[in-house]
């Protein structure tokens, strides 16, 4: 379970509880036997006195109570007390149960000790039983009891703190400017107003970022469509193979750079994510996007099989659709070896190449491209999986829903 602010508070407020009633009962304990061991030393001194005004007195010494033993000398003392007790002692345990009070009277050569067997008065040992069973109820209902207090005491404390994490919640993408209008807390009303400042700087540095990519875009078609269709132009002439080939490239980095910008312009504006959704025809779709690049396919000899249902239908924004298949199919064109396959099956496209794989590949151009395809398609809610390895790289596209499923006849697209 994950550590809630609430929790950590009852549990902090419940450990509390236990410890001063482990410290309290601990305490009562202590408290019980000093008593009693006070009223034996009292009982002791008692006779001790006695003792001592028999003497001064001139009379024989001997203790008022029946319990209690004089010895004069401490090798006199029964064993079981003296290796139990040093003379400077005052309690030890005897045997069978048996327990002593001592205090020594006189000093000098008048010294003696006397001895109080007092197993038989002990209170605290019997009642140990009884005061076990009032404190441990006693124990449980005060841990009852602050355990209600503390969930209590959390709740209040954090729900001004919970209703803001709602409203942030809610309001993920643009708060409202009233956020935690409603917190009495001085601490949760200073956290909602760091949250309103730090959220207005995001907003202002997205929208900031959205129109100079807007911007930028717009900018670049121009130059681009140009520098394609005059490298078009001079692709109808007579040229050498040298020259050929620079206007290949050339050819091929404008149309690159036109898919970047499409791309580029989808995310700015927006406006595949919120392109209401309908069924398109995958087959249709990947047929018409693999024809529109043949020249891909003249340049490379690459062989292309489709393998998906005539009647396959996903459901999905037409225009995010285009644009991310359409980079998939080029990318695997450009950079995926002889054999393309494409795979409808369910809800997921599949392209899988043959070619040397993306990590293999490098610097190529490609990281830009398949960053932003990846960008397009967690904006419209499509599932995008990428595994390349030495020997291909596939990638599947997964939408949300289709209206017919099943497996067609495989097909094959050849540029020859």
């Amino acid at each position: 379970r994950p550590r809630t602010l609430r929790r950590r508070v009852v549990v902090a407020f419940v450990s509390f509880a236990t410890v001063v009633c482990l410290v309290y009962g601990a305490l009562s304990f202590l408290f019980v036997y000093a008593v009693e061991d006070q009223f034996f030393g009292r009982l002791l001194e008692n006779e001790a006195a006695h003792i001592e005004q028999e003497r001064a007195a001139g009379r024989e010494a001997r203790p008022r109570l029946p319990f209690v033993h004089l010895y004069d000398r401490w090798e006199s003392v029964p064993r079981e007390v003296r290796e139990a007790a040093s003379p400077r002692g005052r309690e030890a345990a005897g045997t069978a149960g048996r327990h002593y009070h001592m205090r020594r009277v006189g000093e000098g050569s008048h010294e003696a000790w006397l001895v109080a067997e007092v197993s038989a008065l002990l209170v605290v040992r019997g009642m140990r039983g009884t005061l076990l069973a009032i404190l441990l109820p006693a124990t449980a209902l005060v841990l009852l009891v602050g355990s209600l207090v503390a969930a209590l005491v959390a709740r209040r404390s954090v729900r001004q703190l919970t209703a803001l994490t709602g409203e942030v919640e809610r309001n993920s993408v643009s708060p409202p400017r009233e956020l935690g209008a409603n917190a009495t807390d001085h601490e949760v009303r200073v956290l909602a107003t760091a949250l309103r400042a730090a959220f207005e700087r995001v907003h202002s540095l997205l929208e900031r970022e959205k129109a100079f990519v807007g911007d930028v875009s717009h900018e670049l078609r121009t130059p681009t469509a140009v520098i394609r269709g005059a490298a078009e132009l001079l692709d109808r002439r007579e040229l050498d193979s040298t020259a050929r080939a620079q206007v290949g490239r050339i050819l091929e980095a404008a149309r690159s750079s036109e898919e970047i910008i499409d791309l580029l312009l989808a995310l700015a504006r927006e406006e595949t994510a919120h392109e209401a959704a309908e069924p398109i025809p995958l087959l249709a779709l990947v047929e018409t996007l693999v024809v529109r690049h043949r020249e891909l396919l003249g340049r490379a000899n690459v062989e292309v099989r489709v393998d998906i249902a005539p009647q396959l239908k996903v459901i999905a924004p037409t225009g995010a659709a285009e644009i991310v298949i359409s980079n998939l199919i080029t990318n695997a064109l450009r950079h995926g070896g002889e054999t393309i396959t494409i795979t409808g099956r369910d809800r997921s496209l599949e392209i899988r190449d043959n070619g040397s794989g993306i990590v293999a590949a490098g610097s190529d151009g490609r990281g830009i491209g398949l960053n932003l395809v990846r960008r397009l398609c967690h904006v419209c809610g499509f599932a995008l999986t990428l595994e390349s390895t030495a020997t291909g790289t596939t990638a599947t596209i997964t939408f949300e829903k289709t209206d017919v499923m099943g497996a067609g006849p495989q097909s094959d697209l050849m540029r020859k």
